[in-house]
């Protein structure tokens, strides 16, 4: 009887709207599902891995992972219409190929030369785009941050700390496919760059009952700062199956505080992925500054204070996906900030490409306090 009302209990609780639960500080207006054979500029849309928005022109920019293997490497500029009643579907008005120094587009991992595996896009403040890649340890490229001008073509790369330089033995340095993941610009012009896992020698990944330190670094023109951001033990659904946690985006709020998107995926018997995906307020109030720190291992440091701000899982429909790009959208009608996601489907069938629009119920409130950021 017991079990039969826990599970009545349930039901009732997916059943009922995002909104009409506990209070949350992100109400959902809507999605927008693109179809897994969608294409732009005669290339599949798919792969959706950042997303940032242009307010001048009303337009989004979003980048694709596409490593060459279904298109070339490129990014999008979309038009996404919404109020704060509805989201309709978007419209990819353009596609920007990435392109080399030379001019020559990105080849295909493998082919001796870099591959780009591109995660996060910003629009720079001084013109153009900057795009994070996680590196190519194939050809043995690492982790990249680099400028990019509104046609795609690479204009500068920044210079990176050596702990990211891929290391073939993996005793050191970044995890492929785990690297550099996140970007965004600081409110005083500097850069964010979050790794989405642990270091080799920092740590290992995260486990049932442990979670793991990620290191975000911040670039400014006193140099670069890192400090340790702390990512969820796996979710208990992970028992006996393949699994991860991960950081898979990070938005500036202001000064002190960042939004950041833990994404964890848990194999399926039919081979699939089930996310779980969980959205924080972090603060960099009285963390400890670890760039001097070879290794995390076996020291003491203060991490980023963490809050939890929305749980995916409460939406009940559509479910939600791998998300992995986030940005501030348009201000809405009531004065309201809106927040947009997107996801990447993997080239897969089985997965749309979703754009998830929510509003940030802060009226005249500061953001970080009706986030409740610690």
């Amino acid at each position: 009887m017991r079990d039969a009302i826990a599970i009545l209990l349930l039901l009732l609780a997916a059943a009922l709207p995002v909104s009409s639960r506990a209070a949350a500080p992100l109400r959902l207006i809507g999605v927008a599902r693109l179809p897994p054979d969608a294409d732009a500029g005669g290339w599949p849309v798919g792969g959706l891995s950042g997303i940032d928005y242009d307010a001048r022109s009303d337009t989004w920019f979003v980048v694709s992972d596409d490593k060459s293997e279904f298109g070339p490497s490129r990014f999008h500029a979309v038009t996404l219409p919404y109020d704060a009643r509805a989201v309709g579907l978007p419209v990819f008005s353009s596609t920007m190929v990435m392109r080399d120094a030379r001019g020559a587009a990105f080849p295909a991992s493998g082919a001796g030369a870099e591959s780009l595996d591109s995660e996060s896009i910003r629009i720079d403040p001084q013109g153009g785009f900057v795009v994070s890649s996680e590196g190519d340890p194939k050809d043995r490229f690492g982790p990249a941050i680099r400028r990019v001008d509104a046609q795609g073509r690479v204009m500068s790369q920044r210079v990176l700390p050596d702990l990211f330089t891929f290391d073939a033995m993996q005793k050191t340095g970044p995890r492929p496919n785990r690297s550099l993941e996140g970007l965004s610009f600081a409110s005083d012009g500097g850069l964010w760059a979050a790794m989405e896992a642990p270091l080799f020698q920092d740590a290992p990944f995260p486990s049932l009952t442990r979670g793991a330190p990620v290191r975000f670094t911040l670039f400014s023109h006193g140099g670069a700062r890192q400090y340790v951001y702390a990512v969820d033990p796996l979710p208990p659904q992970a028992a006996g199956r393949v699994a991860d946690n991960g950081v898979s985006e990070i938005l500036t709020v202001d000064d002190r505080h960042l939004l950041v998107l833990e994404r964890s995926g848990v194999r399926q018997d039919d081979g699939d992925f089930h996310f779980f995906v969980r959205l924080y307020c972090a603060s960099t109030e009285n963390a400890t500054e670890v760039s001097a720190m070879p290794s995390l291992a076996g020291r003491d440091y203060r991490v980023l204070r963490k809050r939890l701000v929305f749980d995916f899982a409460a939406l009940a429909h559509p479910p939600s996906d791998n998300v992995e790009g986030m940005t501030w959208g348009r201000r809405l009608g009531n004065g309201n900030r809106s927040l947009v996601f997107v996801t990447d489907n993997n080239f897969s069938p089985r997965h749309a490409s979703q754009f998830e629009v929510f509003e940030v119920e802060s009226g005249a409130r500061a953001v970080q306090k009706a986030l409740g950021c610690p």
